[in-house]
């Protein structure tokens, strides 16, 4: 797979030390840059937040990207919401059920869907339980895979 990432860090960041809350300007070159590759083939949006941080100013930022990329992007959109790593997969699909429900304009944006993952820094962790996280970031490692694989237009 040849894979192109367009990583728009910042986007959804407030003001703090190390990143800025972008302004709309860097917003419509980054829409310039982003439909220039459409024209090339992007097969994948992927919006990635961490489990509890879905603030206003993200939500603003949001509503911005929906309301001026809609046509181009919700059709290959998705939701990785990373932070999960404690979370069982019904705990995880609940946790999908109660954002839906919250944010549904949000939700239905992703027609990719939304996807919970968990990849801990494991060097933190006790030996003995290394294996048990390993596990569980490989199954969402593949299942983000497989969300890209399905993806491909080709």
């Amino acid at each position: 797979y040849d894979v192109q990432v367009i990583d728009t860090m910042g986007i959804f960041h407030v003001e703090d030390k190390v990143r800025h809350k972008m302004s709309n300007e860097e917003i419509v070159l980054i829409k310039k840059n982003f439909q220039e590759n459409l024209k090339s083939g992007i097969n994948l949006v992927l919006f990635v937040f961490r489990n509890g941080r879905w603030t206003d100013e993200e939500k603003k930022s949001f509503d911005y990207i929906k309301s001026n990329f809609k046509e181009e992007i919700s059709e290959i959109s998705a939701m990785v919401v990373t932070g999960c790593e404690n979370l069982d997969e019904d705990e995880r699909k609940e946790w999908i059920e109660n954002f839906e429900s919250f944010l549904p304009e949000v939700a239905n944006f992703m027609k990719k869907g939304i996807h919970c993952v968990g990849f801990p820094d494991t060097s933190t962790i006790k030996r003995s339980l290394r294996e048990v996280y390993r596990e569980g970031i490989e199954q969402d490692q593949e299942a983000l895979r497989q969300l890209v694989y399905s993806s491909d237009k080709n």
